[in-house]
């Protein structure tokens, strides 16, 4: 007797249990896999390469540190180490029943208020909202500026947001290169600068701004297990030749790396309250 084929329902099921089955062979949460067909566009060749494997390839977080935490609005964190530094990962859910949506737009809209809830943030005034031509989806230019202790770190930064067709959200992001834009633009974009420095009461020991050599990385916007919504945060930040050697030794320490991500965190947590509330339009 042959047996009937699957009805549509069935396959389906079928389907999520063999997708559940491969995920839980995943020596990462399943929650930050973005899936092996999704591919975010980045114009950093490194990040390009590693970011999407970050939250596809099982064995890319091999080797890695891995941190859990318990009563933090974040529960687990990883360290691991590339050629050229260290690549970070932070998760969690924030203790809070954020909608996606108000974390989607913290995230890509609202950056600048990180300032007022963290105190190495020091300005990220947006420079241009548009769409950018090479990754095709919504872009965001600010100027990043970060009191990193015995210097300040900066860089020209944009954003991504793309939206994925199970309803999960991607912000990725990445420094500016001066080629990407035209030169006017370019001009704007310090002038904004200079003003922000201008007027960002810096220490005037010890206050050198330092350009970032490298600074990439994804935030993946996902359904919660406890709460509403979760945010897992892949990033690098590097200071190369040339800027330094507190600089470069500050980006070569795991645990230095890992005070700012959680601080960053804990500082998104609270803006996204303020979009909650409507606080922050």
């Amino acid at each position: 007797m042959q047996t009937p084929a699957p009805t549509q329902s069935r396959r389906d099921f079928l389907q999520q249990i063999a997708v559940l089955a491969a995920m839980g062979a995943f020596p990462f949460p399943a929650f930050a896999g973005l899936g092996e067909a999704v591919t975010v566009k980045m114009r950093t060749p490194e990040a390009q390469r590693s970011l999407n494997p970050a939250l596809t390839d099982a064995n890319f977080w091999a080797g890695a540190t891995i941190t859990k935490h318990q009563n933090e609005l974040y529960d687990e964190i990883r360290v691991k180490a590339l050629d050229s530094g260290y690549l970070l990962m932070i998760t969690g859910e924030g203790d809070q029943d954020f909608e996606a949506d108000a974390v989607v737009r913290t995230v890509f809209d609202h950056q600048d208020k990180l300032p007022r809830h963290m105190d190495g943030a020091k300005a990220l005034p947006r420079l241009r909202l548009g769409n950018d031509s090479y990754a095709g989806v919504p872009s965001n230019d600010r100027y990043f500026l970060a009191d990193l202790g015995l210097f300040y770190g900066e860089y020209f930064q944009r954003s991504y947001k793309v939206q994925l067709p199970d309803g999960r959200s991607v912000i990725a992001f990445e420094k500016i290169r001066d080629e990407w834009i035209d030169a006017s633009t370019l001009a704007r974009y310090k002038q904004k600068r200079d003003q922000v420095i201008e007027k960002a009461d810096l220490r005037s020991i010890l206050g050198s701004v330092v350009e970032m050599t490298d600074a990439w990385g994804m935030f993946v916007v996902s359904p919660g297990t406890t709460r509403k919504s979760r945010v897992t945060c892949v990033a690098k930040i590097r200071f190369g030749d040339g800027t330094g050697m507190m600089a470069q030794l500050g980006s070569k320490m795991p645990g230095v790396l890992k005070a700012g991500l959680k601080s960053g965190f804990q500082a998104s947590v609270a803006v996204a309250k303020g979009v909650s509330s409507g606080r922050y339009k």
